[in-house]
């Protein structure tokens, strides 16, 4: 439960609830994209969080290459 918390939080700071109107307008397409790209981002506060000993549960200590 507590990743899930910590997810929201994390995707709020990107992406308020204000702005879903607005997501909700746009193609298929570009939802997927835009999905895409903040669950990046998501990942990228989370793996700095993590690297920072502020947070990265869930996150185990394996390197992970791209």
């Amino acid at each position: 439960m507590i990743l899930f918390v910590v997810a929201a939080a994390a995707l709020q700071s990107v992406f308020p609830q204000s702005e879903l109107g607005t997501f909700l307008a746009l193609q298929k397409r570009d939802k997927e994209r835009q999905l895409h790209e903040l669950a990046m981002i998501v990942t990228g506060i989370r793996l700095f969080n993590k690297d920072c000993g502020k947070g990265g549960e869930g996150i185990d200590d394996r390197k992970f290459f791209t």
